[in-house]
């Protein structure tokens, strides 16, 4: 999938403080690793800095979401917005906005 760039996750992640920035990239390295050890299916194909923000692809759609999820339990002040395409994708596009 990587090698195609093929994804089934996309992550927005947008209006981020400063302060947290590199607490939030390295948020999504590490829960890749993590998810990583429970299934080597699950990966990051891409994390793109945005002004404010990242743009992350992931090989599962359900790895987005899960990542969005984690985003929200560490930074309380976050708003998630989940939307999936239409038959024959099954991409899952995630939105986290800083509050």
């Amino acid at each position: 999938m990587i090698e195609n760039n093929l994804y089934e996750g996309e992550l927005i992640i947008e209006k981020i403080p400063q302060k947290y920035t590199e607490e939030v990239f390295n948020l999504v390295r590490a829960y890749e690793k993590r998810a990583k050890i429970r299934d080597p299916q699950d990966r990051i194909s891409l994390i793109e800095r945005k002004p404010g923000g990242f743009r992350v692809l992931t090989t599962e759609n359900q790895l987005a979401k899960k990542l969005a999820k984690k985003i929200k339990e560490v930074f309380n002040s976050v708003e998630v917005v989940v939307s999936f395409s239409k038959e024959p994708y099954e991409v899952c596009r995630v939105k986290v906005i800083f509050i």
